[in-house]
């Protein structure tokens, strides 16, 4: 796959509806942008190396903080922001995901459309660090 440079956008979940609904969100603030939706470490290994990480605590096939830890220890991914998501967050979760270097901790909010509420803040942050190209976001 090749995919422009600062545009392209991993994220980890097994979570269906996140799909559609970070396409759908990211569509008017940076319509070129490539999504990909993996839920192992498996399927991480195998992407390119992405601008940008969002790691969903909710997987039932791999241990999330496990999956953040290896990110940060990789070589290919020094750099790349992490941004970790869940509908609970506990503040013994932020402290641990923080502690085992992601950027930030959102809560994902349930309803259907949750996340396109916190989508532009995750694009604006990330093009203020400069990992993501976001026309919009400047």
């Amino acid at each position: 796959m090749i995919v422009p440079s600062g545009r392209y956008i991993l994220v980890i979940s097994d979570d269906s509806s996140i799909d559609n609904q970070l396409r759908r969100a990211l569509t008017p603030i940076a319509p070129d942008c490539t999504v990909e939706v993996v839920c192992s470490r498996t399927e991480v290994e195998a992407a390119p190396t992405p601008s940008l990480i969002l790691l969903d605590l909710m997987l039932s096939q791999e241990q999330p903080f496990d999956l953040l830890r290896w990110l940060r220890t990789e070589s290919r991914y020094p750099g790349v922001p992490v941004f970790v998501l869940g509908s609970k967050i506990l503040s013994h979760d932020v402290d641990r995901a923080f502690a085992l270097g992601a950027n930030s901790c959102l809560l994902k909010d349930s309803e259907q459309h949750g996340l396109a509420k916190i989508v532009p803040a995750i694009a604006a942050y990330a093009s203020l660090i400069g990992r993501f190209d976001c026309p919009t976001c400047a």
